[in-house]
Parts: structure tokens; sequence; C-alpha cells
């Protein structure tokens, strides 16, 4: 989405999905650096222009369907986390609601900060979340992120990466209570968290989830790093794992 307002798919159908980035700050950073090629999860939460304001989205969307575009799917993604600064999310979702009624509205994070505001995603009718969720160990956290700031100050290893876990699993359990829809996205690091899948998996059962995402990681071409890209096998054995627990 490097360079672009929106990413925008079809999948083949008559509408199609439009990404939003209203989302100005992170609150975690990968170790690892962003991935190079888009995914279901990754899509919209890569390096993007400055993120637009709530009422820019919305002007933005109007501008796409009156160019003839047929949208079907409002996600808010990107190109920080939705839920690092919530008030623009939920501003840009009533804005969409309000103007478009009956089109879906979804929105991806990595669930910090989220469990309090599930009950207004619902009421703006929020029917789907994806939740990006790459291990459930706080220790393989600590490998696949730099930092993680819930709120104004960066936490210590170890405490952050506990909050991470803890926070997701909150945030996950009131979704579901709330109504939403929640699939969970996992990449798959090899060496480091391709054979914790199937925890991830049998975890997000556990708490409610309908579905898993599992999508490789993907070096930038220009990135020279220790991890390589997981091969077919891995993600075989990767999504073989979660198969066991969610769809």
């Amino acid at each position: 989405m490097s360079g672009a307002p929106h990413c925008m798919h079809t999948n083949g159908r008559p509408g199609g999905w439009l990404l939003l980035p209203v989302a100005p700050r992170s609150n975690a950073r990968s170790r690892h650096g962003d991935t190079g090629v888009s995914t279901p999860c990754a899509c919209g939460m890569q390096p993007a222009s400055p993120a637009m304001l709530p009422h820019e989205a919305l002007e933005h969307l109007r501008t796409v369907m009156e160019s003839g575009a047929v949208v079907d799917t409002v996600g808010i993604a990107g190109p920080g986390d939705p839920f690092a600064v919530p008030h623009r999310t939920l501003e840009t979702l009533h804005l969409v609601r309000a103007a478009y009624p009956h089109i879906t509205l979804t929105v991806t994070t990595n669930g910090l900060g989220v469990a309090s505001h599930a009950a207004a995603l619902a009421d703006t009718g929020v029917s789907h979340v994806t939740l990006l969720m790459d291990a459930v160990d706080p220790e393989l956290v600590d490998t696949l992120y730099a930092w993680i700031r819930p709120g104004t100050r960066t936490l210590r290893p170890g405490e952050g990466a506990a909050l991470l876990v803890d926070e997701q699993a909150v945030a996950l359990a009131a979704l579901v209570r709330a109504g939403i829809e929640v699939t969970v996205c996992v990449t798959v690091y090899t060496g480091i968290n391709d054979t914790h899948v199937g925890d991830i998996a049998a975890a997000a059962k556990v708490l409610g989830a309908s579905g898993i995402y599992v999508v490789p990681f993907v070096p930038a071409e220009d990135a020279a790093g220790p991890v390589p890209a997981a091969d077919a096998a891995t993600m075989d054995a990767a999504r073989n794992a979660a198969a066991a627990y969610l769809p």
C-alpha cells in the first residue's frame, strides 16, 4: 500500500472491499520488518502516505463509489494500528455507517486496547475483526517484536510481550461477546513461530475465533535479515496444525 491511499480488492466478485488508512500511529513494531507482499492480513498494514482524517476517508470512499466501483466492504487497517488512536477509527466508522448504511465494516488490529471498544464497534455495525496474533507465548512475542507501546511509554522486554498476549485474549473474547466475528491472522516466521501455529489456533478457538489465516513472512526484496521466507513445506505444516482447530 506504499504510496497509495487505499487498498482495493474485488476477489473476483462484482463488489469489492476498500481499506481506509486512518490509523496514524503504531503501538508495536516487528523486529523483522514489514512483509514484502500483500496478504489478507498485511494489505493496509504496510507503510503508507500520512493517515487520512476521518472526513477525508469518507470523501475518498465517495470518490471511489462515484467512479463506478462497487464497494461492499470497508475496512480500517493501517498505516498504524486502528486502536493506537481509537477515536480516529471510531469516528471514521460512524461516518461511513451514516453515509452508507448497508456497507459491511471490518477492522484489522493487533488487539491492544480493543476490548474496551468492543461494544462501540458492535453498535456501529462492525461485523468482523481480523486479529493479528503471531504468538500466545510471551517469550516468542519478545522474539517477534522490537517494541510494544500501548500508550506513551514503551514497555520493557517481557512486560510488553505479556501485556500483548493478555490483551489479545481479552480483546478476542470481548469482541465475540459483542457479537462480532473474529478471524485470527498468523504470520509464519521460519524458526520462530512456525511450530507454534497450532497452539495459537487452539487458544483462539477457546476464546471464540471463527477462523484463521496462516500466511508466510516474506522479507522485502531489499531486506537482509536472519529470518528467511517460509517455504511451502513449512507453510503446509503450519496450516495443517491450525486446521486441527479452526477453519
